[in-house]
């Protein structure tokens, strides 16, 4: 009798499963088909280790790696190493963060700091202190944090933090408080309007 009862609760719960999936899975139709796909090194993914995505402005699919950088358009993969001889190559090849500014280029951390993909050459920026000077920041950024206006806040070590209105390209400075161990403001917290 226990044994009927356990086999007739298992083949009502496995009905319930079916019905409940049949009801998920017309759902999801309803919003048309998706399909997932795996990329791996045959595809031409540098490294199956995946620190950082982003889906850009022109549609790319840029995964960040623990051996490069790899934009994927749908079909093909490029990826980007680091060249000791070419000034203009991602400066490392360990990538752990991807963001896009409001001209559509990339801000790129590596394990020796932030670079920035240039869209127009195709090339890198290795040292992003240049850029940021024209804008009114000074100094190397310790931390970039792109919103989903695309204003650009960024922590520079001994400074504070940099507010960069991406409208107006003009650069506003919150200083580091003197009470702040180090003067290092490398964690700050955004809490949108």
């Amino acid at each position: 009798m226990k044994l009927i009862r356990r086999n007739l609760f298992r083949c009502i719960l496995m009905l319930v499963c079916w019905m409940l999936s049949i009801a998920s899975a017309s759902a999801f139709g309803t919003y048309g088909s998706m399909e997932f796909n795996r990329l791996t090194n045959r595809d031409g993914l540098s490294n199956t280790q995946v620190n950082a995505i982003l889906k850009d402005s022109h549609g790319y699919v840029w995964l960040g790696t623990q051996s490069g950088l790899n934009r994927f358009d749908g079909f093909r993969m490029k990826t980007f190493f680091c060249d000791a001889n070419n000034p203009h190559s991602i400066p490392n090849n360990l990538v752990d963060e991807i963001q896009e500014d409001i001209h559509g280029d990339l801000w790129i951390h590596t394990s020796v700091g932030y670079c920035v993909f240039r869209y127009d050459t195709e090339q890198f920026e290795r040292k992003p202190e240049g850029l940021l000077q024209k804008i009114g920041v000074e100094g190397a950024p310790q931390k970039v944090f792109i919103d989903s206006k695309k204003n650009m806040w960024i922590s520079v070590y001994g400074k504070g933090i940099y507010f960069v209105d991406a409208q107006h390209q003009t650069a506003y400075l919150f200083p580091s408080s003197p009470r702040l161990p180090g003067k290092r403001p490398e964690t700050a917290c955004l809490i949108p309007r």
